[in-house]
């Protein structure tokens, strides 16, 4: 299965005005890519009946932009579009 090394599979565009841009993935390549990326998933996230919650949490720089953006609209420097 040939990979790029700049962007996952999963997010190379596939379409473009309504079109499809470049050959999909065979059905045996998106399954092995599949399975190579869900080896990598911890075991409790992996159960389809009651699984652990996965933690998600925001980067200090996303937290930072999160509170200015919340600030610009407070104080009306940002309009809704």
């Amino acid at each position: 299965m040939e990979q790029s090394l700049e962007e996952p599979p999963a997010l190379r565009p596939v379409m473009g005005r309504g079109r499809i841009i470049r050959p999909l993935p065979s059905l045996n390549d998106s399954r092995e890519y599949f399975l190579s990326q869900f080896a990598l998933l911890p075991e409790p996230y992996k159960a389809l009946r009651d699984p652990s919650l996965y933690p998600v949490a925001l980067s200090p720089g996303l937290q930072e932009l999160q509170s200015r953006v919340e600030r610009q609209l407070q104080y009306g420097e940002l309009r809704e579009s």
